[in-house]
């Protein structure tokens, strides 16, 4: 209300409010309301899309060996994921932009979690995961001060004034830098 005269239409911006809204049922009012952006539709798709990037570096979907059955497994979780999206069009619960949002929302966080523990899959090493992130070196003493020296150099295998790696961990580096020279 403005002035005491309803307003259903901003006419220099051309927006609507609340105001056009006809329903006397509240629960009705905040779900309407409450749609942006969809819920079913990101979370379906941050992960049947992690589950499809996920299963293109286990089977090398880029390794130009041209099997397409690889591809078409590939597309069934994504296509599951565009099911559900447009579920949620077709059964009046979102609009097409709350959808598309959501839509966006999780294949952007579907890329973002699987390279936090996976190389991009037109690595050839895509299906060996990035080495766990380990943090128990920060352990604090009596007097709350963190001191990280000794259990870092556990965690690392490299210890001062002595010329010993651990071996184990020397192979995995190794391995990674073998894998990546064959890929240039």
């Amino acid at each position: 209300m403005l002035n005491g005269v309803a307003i259903t239409r901003d006419e220099p911006l051309k927006l609507w409010t609340v105001d056009v809204c006809t329903t006397t049922d509240y629960l009705v009012f905040k779900d309407g309301i409450r749609s942006f952006p969809s819920g079913h539709a990101s979370t379906s798709f941050a992960g049947l899309v992690y589950l499809s990037l996920w299963l293109a570096g286990k089977m090398h979907v880029f390794d130009r060996k041209g099997y397409s059955l690889k591809s078409v497994i590939l597309m069934v979780p994504v296509l599951t994921a565009i099911l559900v999206a447009i579920s949620r069009i077709e059964d009046y619960r979102h609009s097409a932009a709350d959808v598309g949002w959501g839509t966006v929302i999780g294949i952007f966080f579907a890329f973002f979690a699987y390279h936090q523990y996976y190389p991009s899959i037109t690595r050839s090493h895509s299906h060996i995961p990035y080495p766990p992130r380990d943090f128990s070196y920060l352990v604090k003493d009596n007097d709350g001060k963190v001191h990280e020296a000794e259990h870092l150099e556990a965690m690392t295998g490299i210890h001062p004034n002595e010329e010993s790696v651990d071996e184990t961990q020397q192979q995995q580096l190794d391995q990674l830098a073998d894998l990546e020279a064959q890929e240039k």
